[in-house]
């Protein structure tokens, strides 16, 4: 069995934690992907995990998301996630990538 690297503080936190700390100005989201690639890269090497790898997608949006943040009047009233990068399965529709199950 692969054992990955123990998380750093920001891997290591919720996503509720996560998002508040982005809302609040204590992290970035470009921070937490920068954090998360690393972990998601090293899991997919050994577990072929990730159908689509989007690292560099998800550093531009981080940076997108990045600028709606400091651009909000009120960053309480973003939605509840926002910022926090994720992953699912390849049955849910993100973006223009291509779901198996209906190809």
């Amino acid at each position: 069995m692969a054992v990955l690297a123990p998380p750093t503080d920001l891997t290591g936190l919720s996503a509720t934690e996560l998002a508040r700390g982005i809302r609040h100005g204590e992290v970035t989201s470009q921070e937490v992907v920068e954090a998360h690639n690393p972990v998601l890269g090293r899991a997919d090497s050994k577990l072929n995990v990730l159908a689509h790898k989007r690292f560099e997608a998800a550093r531009r949006e981080a940076e997108e998301v990045d600028a709606l943040v400091a651009e909000a009047a009120e960053p309480e009233g973003l939605q509840p996630l926002f910022g926090v990068p994720f992953t699912c399965k390849e049955s849910i529709a993100v973006g223009q990538l291509s779901i198996p199950s209906l190809t």
